[in-house]
């Protein structure tokens, strides 16, 4: 779980927004820096991922949609296992995706959306696996007052290991944002991710 207080305007980490930005209307959202561990506990594999300049530009189309392109401008990954170690970097992999506001409810404060995406292989260096992904985010939130609750579920279809076909890995999320006094605010978000595999014990 994270717990965070901000003095800028607080958006959960991993929970996307169902938010839209309107029709005819751009927004650029520009990420400087984003880490990433992963470690693989039966084989005992580690891959550290660094990302500058995450990129994602949104367009409305209409009221109810959204279209985003997002690109990670440069990102470096290092794999090591029992004393050895690669490290490739590069351009990250294009993503389009759409947002769709399937429900908004003004008395309750709720809403959702629906945010089919595709990964074109882009990158350079290495950084991916030259492979077309793409998956389907939902993202929930409810405003009472000061304080908004929100989820994602999400499915990734994803290239196997063997590079022989594709499956499905899937993710959810939750948090709870307080408004303490403007601008502060502050968060607690959960996450829950189960790999192709499934869970381990």
């Amino acid at each position: 779980a994270l717990l965070v207080a901000t003095v800028l305007p607080l958006a959960a980490q991993v929970t996307e927004d169902p938010d839209l930005v309107g029709p005819g209307k751009l927004l650029f959202k520009f990420d400087g820096l984003r880490l990433g561990v992963d470690r693989d506990r039966t084989t005992g594999a580690k891959l550290d991922t660094l990302a500058l300049g995450s990129s994602v530009m949104s367009l409305g189309l209409a009221p109810t949609v959204d279209l985003q392109i997002g690109i990670d401008l440069y990102m470096r990954q290092s794999l090591s296992l029992k004393g050895w170690k690669n490290t490739t970097a590069g351009l990250g992999d294009v993503t389009v995706r759409t947002k769709w506001l399937v429900r908004e409810d003004e008395p309750s404060g709720e809403k959702l959306a629906l945010i089919p995406y595709v990964k074109l292989p882009s990158n350079t260096g290495g950084v991916g696996n030259h492979s077309v992904e793409g998956g389907l985010l939902v993202p929930w939130t409810r405003t009472k007052g000061e304080t908004t609750f929100g989820a994602m579920a999400e499915v990734d279809v994803l290239r196997n290991e063997s590079d022989t076909g594709y499956e499905a890995a899937w993710q959810g999320s939750a948090y709870v944002s307080q408004e303490i006094f403007k601008p502060l605010s502050i968060y607690a978000e959960t996450l829950l991710a189960i790999p192709p595999s499934g869970l381990s014990g």
